[in-house]
């Protein structure tokens, strides 16, 4: 069994199970094999769970980020969801006769089971494309009669669109009223509970081969209310707070509640896997200042710098803008950010050399590194990594060919340098967290013994080990058995 937290904090959960809001997790924290989970690097926050279903490297799946340049061209849109290679590695146990059920994987999109399985797509995740499907099994009877949809992430549930509800649901303005972030934060509690009955449903309606279920409501809350959580966060809310609670530690704490109840479903010889794809925190990168420094950087590399004179603050510069420049921002979500070259002969208009390439890298990383948050004194970014020294590249990929790993340790809206001066652009958005690149895997069983620190482990590799465990070939994954967890599995 496979019990998914979607972005739910390590550290939080270890700080809450610590001083008893979630004594499940301290339970099993207590006896479980624990291992830090390794996500792809620089691309974390779209190739976490693509990842996770497909065994496939970020490489492959091509689907890494929620926004791109269009490949071939300087046009900014939507990633088209319908590029997303890969598929989910349960399939290949479903047509193999095996029994399984699989609830809420990001990303994923429900089909028709071939066997006595079940499958359910985006009735409770943070990520929303296709809308919600579900194709139960007659024992399960009509999950959608008998639960309705989720207050929060079942808005318009036959809606094919990309986007987050959570973003949306119960905000007029710029920013949520209290009023509104009461309401909020009460749907996600009555979504959290609804989801609990709902998987717990589907779990005790047959014996599974293999069970996986995703709770979303963890992503969702990191991403609206972390200034309540956090109250060193620059927005933070006091009187609030003290009027509805920590909503992050209150929905981790009905999470708490829907582990004990899977938990207590499980049978004995089942080993349970509880993973915490990946952490939350503040959302303080430099992301909102990164398209005019990488302007004035440009007009420094090629000796048209003059005076520098305050520009409105655009998140992403404009076509026009990346035809001309070596060097433009690449959308990448945003705990780390990507810059792409100009570069002729992969780019229309490119403006670099391929053999000035490797010196326009060096040039660009060390000027990124000499930038200062001025509110801080500190570096604003902690380091500066080319992408092909993570990933595979090709010629039409969407990547940058560069990461830029901001220094989130405090906001990050004004930066300068030697070379462009004084940036400052005020960051905006209602989202108050975002994502930290590592999460957490617990293993425990009945046949396990006392708690044991175990080598982490890379997100991909829990396809073919789940698939090994069970019976069935690898075939064409990037990933490999985890040893370790391998000879924790039943029958192997």
């Amino acid at each position: 069994m496979v019990l998914g937290f979607d972005a739910m904090d390590p550290a939080t959960v270890r700080s809450l199970a610590e001083d008893g809001t979630l004594p499940t997790f301290r339970r099993v924290l207590s006896c479980a094999a624990v291992a830090r989970i390794d996500n792809p690097y620089g691309v974390f926050v779209g190739n976490t769970w693509t990842s996770f279903f497909s065994g496939w490297s970020a490489a492959r799946t091509g689907y890494h980020s929620t926004d791109e340049i269009t490949p071939g061209t300087y046009l900014h849109r939507k990633t088209p969801f319908d590029r997303l290679r890969g598929r989910p590695f349960w399939r290949e146990l479903d047509r193999s006769g095996r029994r399984v059920a699989a609830v809420d994987v990001p990303h994923t999109v429900a089909i028709q089971p071939t066997g006595d399985g079940v499958e359910v797509s985006e009735w409770g995740v943070h990520d929303r494309h296709k809308g919600t499907r579900s194709f139960p099994t007659p024992a399960c009877g009509d999950l959608l009669d008998r639960f309705g949809y989720h207050p929060v992430f079942g808005v318009e549930p036959d809606l094919a669109r990309d986007f987050s509800p959570d973003d949306y649901v119960h905000r007029d303005g710029d920013l949520r009223t209290h009023a509104e972030e009461a309401a909020l934060l009460a749907d996600f509690e009555t979504g959290a509970a609804l989801k609990t009955a709902l998987s717990t449903h589907v779990l005790s309606s047959a014996r599974w081969d293999l069970f996986v279920s995703v709770a979303g409501e963890s992503h969702a809350v990191g991403h609206q209310h972390w200034y309540l959580h956090d109250p060193d966060h620059p927005r933070h809310d006091a009187p609030l707070t003290r009027a509805i609670g920590d909503p992050v530690a209150g929905i981790y704490s009905r999470l708490d509640r829907s582990l004990a109840a899977h938990l207590e479903l499980a049978g004995k010889d089942t080993l349970v896997l509880v993973m915490l794809s990946h952490g939350m925190g503040p959302h303080y990168d430099g992301g909102a200042v990164l398209t005019e420094v990488l302007r004035r950087l440009d007009a420094v590399r090629t000796g048209a710098a003059g005076p520098f004179h305050a520009r409105p603050a655009r998140l992403h510069a404009s076509e026009g803008d990346r035809r001309r420049q070596r060097f433009f921002r690449m959308p990448n979500n945003d705990h780390i950010g990507g810059v792409r070259l100009n570069v002729r002969g992969r780019e229309p208009d490119g403006r670099v050399d391929p053999d000035e390439l490797a010196a326009d890298m060096e040039w660009l990383r060390a000027e990124l590194l000499d930038l200062v948050n001025v509110d801080t004194g500190a570096p604003a970014i902690r380091a500066v990594e080319r992408v092909e020294d993570h990933h595979p590249r090709s010629l039409d990929d969407a990547f940058p060919d560069l990461f830029i790993e901001w220094n989130c340790e405090a906001p990050i809206t004004t930066v300068s340098s030697a070379s462009i001066g004084v940036v400052q652009l005020e960051a905006s958005g209602w989202r108050s967290g975002d994502h930290r690149p590592h999460g957490l895997l617990l293993a425990t069983g009945a046949h396990l013994g006392r708690s044991a620190v175990m080598p982490p482990v890379a997100m991909l590799d829990l396809a073919p080990t789940i698939l090994a465990a069970l019976g069935m070939e690898e075939g064409d994954l990037d990933g490999s058995p985890i040893p370790w967890l391998s000879a924790l599995l039943p029958g192997t």
